[in-house]
């Protein structure tokens, strides 16, 4: 009496994952759209002199969430076992830089 089980792949985003991928693609274009508000600003900054080094370092966080949060939008769609991971390192750098 022994049963055999079909092992298949998963086939597209479904359910709950559906959810969670539209957040997260919603949640990109936010950035962008955050992004390029803050830009006049932040070249703004650039007049003061002693700021020059910390307006770096928080454009570059900016970036880098931007790439961060938009690989873990194509290792969704991939399937990649590697979200959990990228989105764990997303959420730090998140908590790290709030802007």
């Amino acid at each position: 009496m022994s049963t055999v089980l079909e092992v298949t792949s998963p086939k597209g985003i479904g359910g709950w994952l559906r959810l969670f991928a539209f957040l997260l693609c919603f949640g990109f274009v936010g950035r962008i759209a955050d992004l390029a508000e803050a830009m006049p600003d932040h070249w703004e900054g650039f007049k003061i002199e002693a700021a020059h080094g910390p307006l770096i370092v928080v454009g570059l966080m900016a970036l880098a969430e931007m790439a961060i949060h938009l690989w873990s939008i194509v290792a969704l769609f991939q399937r990649k076992r590697a979200l959990r991971m990228i989105y764990a390192t997303l959420w730090g750098l998140t908590l790290a830089a709030p802007f």
